[in-house]
């Protein structure tokens, strides 16, 4: 198991919107863990670490576990993502809000 150092993406007055770690569990497989805010400003960077990973083929799995806040630009890119992905530790308000964007299905 290799881990890559993590990357942040803060907001011109230095608060840190997303904090983005990957763990590659061999050459196919990275767990991408994903840390606060998934909105308009830190969107391009989890873009920028996830779409290489899914256009290579490789198995993506995104915990989401410590995500404090998600608006309509992420949800639409997690629901562009959800059957190339496995999204793990969902906390509940988001839960809710991909079974909204997913038409009431639950996953």
């Amino acid at each position: 198991m290799c881990q890559a150092p993590w990357h942040d993406n803060c907001s011109p007055l230095g608060h840190a919107m997303i904090y983005i770690h990957e763990t590659f569990f061999d050459p196919d497989r990275v767990m991408i863990k994903v840390e606060g805010r998934v909105d308009r400003e830190s969107l391009p960077s989890l873009r920028e670490i996830c779409d290489p990973h899914l256009k290579s083929g490789k198995r993506v799995s995104l915990d989401l576990k410590d995500i404090t806040h998600i608006n309509k630009e992420g949800l639409d890119y997690f629901g562009e993502i959800r059957d190339r992905v496995t999204f793990v530790d969902i906390p509940q308000f988001l839960k809710l809000d991909l079974e909204w964007e997913q038409g009431g299905k639950s996953g």
